[in-house]
């Protein structure tokens, strides 16, 4: 399974107070942790426990709280996506996969069959191989 965690990397703060938000996704034991693609944020409007950037008050500029989260959503939802296709199709896990899934949109397809040529597929398989009668 992969699990996948966000921060901040308060130690690469840039001269406009922001840092850069990280991801760590972690699988079997390892770990890879890369930054998250436009996503900087004053470390103040950091929210640890959810991962989250919070919204600011009413004094405060704007500071696209909703599209960074969505951002990290969306990350969220390709491994969660990602954790749906390694149990249907029993995929080994490797960096590689994982960077693939979620940095190359459509570089995995899933096959899927439709029941009739699945059905067709099964009647010739226990189909007697002798001749009628």
């Amino acid at each position: 399974m992969i699990s996948v965690y966000f921060f901040p990397k308060k130690e690469r703060l840039y001269k406009d107070g922001t840092c850069p938000v990280f991801m760590q996704v972690s699988y079997n034991g390892n770990r890879i942790r890369r930054p998250v693609q436009g996503v900087r944020i004053n470390p103040k409007h950091w929210v640890s426990d959810k991962g989250r950037v919070k919204k600011p008050s009413k004094t405060e500029v704007d500071n696209n709280y909703q599209e960074f989260n969505t951002r990290l959503d969306e990350i969220q939802g390709r491994i969660n996506e990602a954790n749906k296709y390694i149990l249907i199709n029993k995929v080994r896990l490797t960096e590689k996969f994982i960077l693939d899934w979620l940095y190359k949109e459509n570089s995995i397809q899933i096959s899927k069959k439709v029941f009739e040529p699945i059905f067709d597929e099964y009647l010739n398989a226990i189909r007697p191989n002798s001749a009628e009668r």
